[in-house]
């Protein structure tokens, strides 16, 4: 287990190269997590805290990891434990929500459904998109209805008994049309009776996870219209998407796809324009597989989704 005195001795080693850099200023706090350390910096008089950002490449080849910058409040420096603590996820029981990670603390970062209808997950091969959707699906289970789309064939086909996974483009049309067909009728619904929500209706929620956007975006053209459409209604009527892509640049991530998305989980990107496509800087830092930047709750964390083991 990495000790306290670890931590302040790397401590010391970021002064130190920041004072070779000619910065003034201290480390005021060290949080130890089971992933992250976080160094808060006090800059000295005079420092510009974005200078000092941009330094992080300087602060990465100290621990020969990427550290990761972020002026919030003040600058803090995150810098990935080395070998993490590794915490199980049948150990980790959050007491409401749908777990979706750790935080940096260590602590079960959750999902409210009714908080985020609608969830834009973006990383590169390899930082771990598919785990993440088992365990949203994990939690997902017994609280809402799912179906999903899976072009590929790959990350979705062990869930075919538990619930419709469409791959093949006329079934993809199919289940589309049918999420669409419900929300109408919940809208018509929730009009007679008079209320604004679902939940009047005593529905489940519908939730469609679609693996790989891109392949559907370009395989089926009239699918961002449905997506579009379900991600502007769905909210109140219950029906969610989780939208999953490898490849979230601007031709992939339209702005009008952007707008209806404001809530979003990203693993490592490939480069600065994947970054800016999701709003996300610094995600090009982030240590395959689980590390991540979420946004669920109005400001970027970054967190750790555990693995998923079935």
């Amino acid at each position: 287990m990495q000790s306290v005195e670890r931590a302040k001795e790397m401590a010391r080693a970021i002064e130190k190269k920041l004072a070779e850099l000619g910065v003034s200023g201290h480390i005021s706090d060290i949080s130890i997590g089971p992933y992250i350390i976080t160094f808060y910096y006090k800059a000295g008089k005079g420092q510009r805290i974005r200078q000092i950002a941009s330094l992080e490449d300087d602060i990465s080849a100290l621990f020969s990891i990427d550290v990761r910058a972020v002026i919030e409040r003040g600058l803090r420096l995150e810098v990935p434990r080395v070998p993490p603590l590794d915490i199980p996820l049948k150990d980790i029981n959050p007491t409401s929500g749908i777990l979706v990670g750790l935080d940096k603390e260590g602590l079960p970062y959750t999902l409210d459904l009714d908080k985020v209808p609608h969830l834009l997950i973006g990383g590169t091969t390899g930082a771990g998109k598919s785990n993440l959707i088992h365990v949203l699906i994990r939690g997902l289970k017994g609280r809402a209805r799912l179906f999903g789309i899976d072009f590929k064939r790959v990350e979705l086909g062990m869930y075919k008994e538990s619930f419709k996974v469409a791959v093949e483009e006329n079934e993809v049309k199919e289940l589309l049309s049918m999420l669409l067909s419900e929300m109408d009728s919940r809208y018509r619904k929730m009009e007679e009776m008079g209320v604004n929500n679902y939940r009047h209706l005593s529905l489940l929620p519908w939730i469609c996870i679609i693996d790989e956007y891109a392949e559907l975006k370009f395989l089926f053209k009239e699918a961002e219209k449905a997506v579009i459409r379900i991600a502007q209604l769905g909210r109140a009527s219950g029906i969610h998407l989780i939208v999953s892509t490898q490849r979230p640049d601007s031709r992939i991530i339209s702005p009008i796809i952007k707008a209806n998305f404001p809530f979003r989980i990203v693993l490592r990107l490939a480069g600065a324009g994947d970054e800016k496509v999701m709003d996300c800087k610094g995600a090009r830092r982030l240590i395959p597989p689980g590390d991540a930047l979420a946004n669920l709750k109005g400001e970027w964390e970054r967190i750790h989704v555990p693995y998923f083991d079935g």
